[in-house]
């Protein structure tokens, strides 16, 4: 089910305008921190896998990260 949830965050992301992605980037952040703290590192490494793949597509089209 992970992978599922996986791809259909993917296709999600893969549509966001560029102006959404840095919120879209802090609320995934979240998310990853408390699937740690909860001892999910394979959740947390999926979220911590989108936050590249957006981060990357927001340097692809000249904007800044972080």
């Amino acid at each position: 089910s992970a992978k599922k949830k996986k791809g259909r965050k993917g296709r999600k992301t893969q549509k966001m305008r560029v102006q959404e992605i840095p919120a879209r980037v802090l609320i995934l952040r979240k998310e990853m921190k408390l699937a740690a703290s909860k001892l999910e590192f394979e959740s947390a490494a999926e979220l911590r896998d989108e936050i590249r793949s957006l981060e990357a597509r927001l340097l692809s089209e000249g904007h800044q990260v972080g």
